[in-house]
């Protein structure tokens, strides 16, 4: 906790089984790409989105204002 900024409180507010439906662990978010094909996410700060490109075969960026990205992963 402590790393949602805006969204913590509602975050906090959700019943666990949505809560890891949606906000995914690393390990969980390659696994669902994997199988999936294509996955989209949000991410924080642009180091997160370079480590995330050195994992997945194809990362688009869809929107970002600088602080947060919406991607688009396919693995």
């Amino acid at each position: 906790m402590g790393h949602g900024g805006e969204l913590e409180f509602g975050f906090s507010q959700l019943p666990s089984n949505e809560r890891s439906r949606y906000y995914l662990s690393a390990t969980e978010l390659f696994k669902r790409c994997k199988e999936n094909g294509d996955i989209y996410c949000i991410t924080r700060y642009k180091e997160n989105v370079e480590a995330l490109k050195s994992k997945v075969s194809t990362l688009g960026i869809l929107w970002e204002n600088g602080v947060f990205y919406l991607l688009r992963l396919r693995c």
